[in-house]
């Protein structure tokens, strides 16, 4: 389900201070508040993508309270080393 939380989701911290999302360990960032604002976006970006897929299948208010999930409070706020 989209608005569970995935090991996708996940902050990780390297050896080396920076961190990355998820497994993509390419992809790294120097500040904990970088990586927050992708994780959060990148989330929104898949829950809005759903939403516009199923507009005209699910109610309208389903639509709209997808639109209005508070992202953030779904990704943890805690760095999980790597």
């Amino acid at each position: 389900m989209i608005f569970e939380r995935h090991a996708q989701d996940n902050i990780y911290e390297n050896e080396d201070g920076k961190y990355f999302v998820g497994s993509n360990r390419k992809k790294v960032y120097e500040t904990y508040d970088e990586v927050f604002e992708f994780a959060c976006n990148k989330k929104k970006e898949r829950i809005e993508k759903v939403a516009e897929k199923n507009l005209g299948r699910i109610p309208k208010c389903a639509y709209d309270a997808m639109l209005r999930y508070d992202v953030e409070a779904l990704i943890r706020r805690d760095v999980i080393a790597a």
